[in-house]
């Protein structure tokens, strides 16, 4: 009976709190994210020249993917990415990512900055399966747009992974938008 209670007493809560600021807050972020209608496909070589294998040696060459989504504005985004190096290492990263839009001689210019949590998969021996952090900091531009709707867009990226992988990542790649 007590248990019952105390869900009554939460929901009446609740019912009588709709109208708060916060749940305004929320609603209108999950608005404002649902009208974004854009996808970023980023496909990039990798380079961490510090990055030691399990085995001990060192293989820095490597790849990635990621998927990006915009969320309150065209100029903060959320992300998921895949990054794989030396024949071995892998690992899934989360981020979320800044941006400004600059004009240097009639060319846009895109400065952006990003953090997240990675979490290596394979290849980082005892520290696989451990969360890590990722700041990071670029630029890109578009370099065609055949439509107003789709954009190729080249880009570097350079990282730093913290512990427990501390290493630097280079990232030179391309990536696509679409609006939708």
């Amino acid at each position: 009976m007590k248990k019952l209670m105390t869900i009554i007493g939460v929901a009446a809560l609740l019912a009588t709190n709709l109208n708060a600021a916060w749940y305004d807050d929320i609603l209108g972020f999950a608005q404002a994210t649902s009208e974004a209608k854009q996808l970023t496909f980023a496909a990039y070589p990798g380079y961490a020249p510090d990055l030691t294998l399990s085995d001990g040696t060192k293989a820095p060459w490597g790849a990635g993917v990621a998927l990006l989504y915009p969320v309150l504005s065209d100029y903060t985004f959320v992300g998921a990415r895949l990054d794989w190096l030396g024949n071995e290492f892998w690992a899934p990263s989360l981020n979320a990512t800044v941006k400004a839009d600059v004009q240097l001689f009639g060319h846009n210019f895109t400065p952006f900055a990003f953090g997240g949590t990675i979490v290596p998969l394979g290849g980082a021996a005892d520290d696989n399966r451990t969360f890590g952090a990722i700041v990071g900091t670029g630029i890109y531009t578009t370099i065609w747009q055949p439509t107003a709707n789709t954009s190729l867009q080249i880009f570097y990226a350079f990282e730093h992974w913290f512990e427990p992988l501390n290493t630097d990542v280079h990232r030179p790649g391309i990536a696509f938008t679409i609006k939708f």
